[in-house]
């Protein structure tokens, strides 16, 4: 026989399991597929004949702007679609990119930062987006993508920026605006 100790624990156990299981499919059923997003096409994935790189260092939203034989594509800064309680406001940015380099590149959400209007620098977060940027190396010639997001809520006025920085340890870097 179970001690009334144990049934207690037990029964809360139960009660976080059902509370986890809920958020899960609350998350799940309020994914939102029409949130911007942005792809290169196969045929660029494994193109072999490289353009010259452009030499813009600066763009707006929809701009492909390269560095170090990375060419990354900046979708539309958005509001994020978990407006989970847990993990509050976040604003997102669908990123794509593509490695023209012969050398394995690192990719990271830490990689990029976002000023908002009000002219605070904010370091990438967690969460946001369904398909959050994933870590890893892209091979030559290889492509990923996804969304990087911030702990900062969304509106359409004023200016973002939106920079990728890929070392501490270099001043090159990649900005692009919502304006």
């Amino acid at each position: 026989m179970k001690t009334p100790r144990v049934r207690d624990n037990m029964g809360k156990f139960a009660i976080c399991l059902l509370l986890v299981a809920a958020l899960y499919a609350w998350g799940k059923a309020g994914a939102d597929d029409t949130k911007p997003t942005i792809n290169f096409t196969p045929s660029d994935r494994t193109a072999t004949a490289v353009s010259p790189p452009p030499t813009a260092t600066t763009g707006t939203e929809g701009d492909q702007l390269t560095l170090n034989g990375v060419s990354i594509l900046v979708g539309r800064i958005w509001d994020g679609n978990e407006p989970n309680p847990f993990l509050g406001d976040r604003t997102c940015a669908p990123v794509a990119y593509r490695n023209m380099s012969d050398e394995p590149v690192d990719v990271s959400q830490y990689d990029w930062k976002l000023t908002t209007p009000g002219g605070l620098t904010l370091d990438a977060t967690i969460g946001g987006a369904n398909k959050m940027l994933p870590y890893g190396a892209i091979q030559p010639r290889g492509a990923t993508e996804g969304h990087v997001c911030f702990d900062a809520k969304f509106t359409n006025q004023g200016r973002w920026t939106l920079v990728y920085q890929p070392s501490a340890w270099s001043s090159d870097k990649l900005t692009w605006t919502n304006q």
